[in-house]
């Protein structure tokens, strides 16, 4: 094999230009930081103006390696604590019918019916749900549950 075969099979140089989304991003941070690191925490470092979006594709955003390779633990650390402590106040709400002890109907009346907040990451803060999980049947509006 000569040299010029080898080389088209290789791995492009490192250049700092590579473009990637969220997820890859969030992995690259992951690994070079030992933090659990999340697309959604990329947003947020985005968001706040510490990592640049680069472009977009397909309404997804792009950023290249060397923008992902600045961002610094002193400002990733407070972003992915926080994100960890609002999972452990919250409660993601494909599993809330299951905390509650109701079927997916009953869930979708109590939310008509109480108005659940929730967020980006489509979670429920726990202290919402809490007082409803003991009595959640008898809470639903018109329910002869009790």
């Amino acid at each position: 094999m000569d040299d010029r075969a080898m080389t088209t099979h290789s791995a492009p140089a490192a250049t700092g230009d590579e473009l990637v989304g969220g997820h890859d991003a969030a992995a690259r941070l992951a690994s070079s930081t030992g933090l659990k690191v999340r697309r959604w925490d990329i947003e947020v470092l985005a968001a706040d103006g510490l990592l640049p979006i680069h472009s977009c594709y397909h309404n997804n955003p792009l950023y290249r390696h060397g923008a992902i390779d600045a961002v610094t633990i002193d400002q990733l650390k407070p972003v992915v604590d926080a994100r960890l402590a609002w999972f452990s106040q919250s409660i993601r709400i494909e599993d809330a019918p299951d905390y509650l002890g109701v079927t997916l109907q009953e869930f979708i009346e109590l939310g008509q019916h109480h108005g659940f907040t929730t967020d980006a990451y489509r979670r429920i803060p726990i202290a919402e749900l809490q007082p409803l999980r003991r009595n959640a049947r008898s809470a639903i509006p018109g329910s002869h549950a009790g």
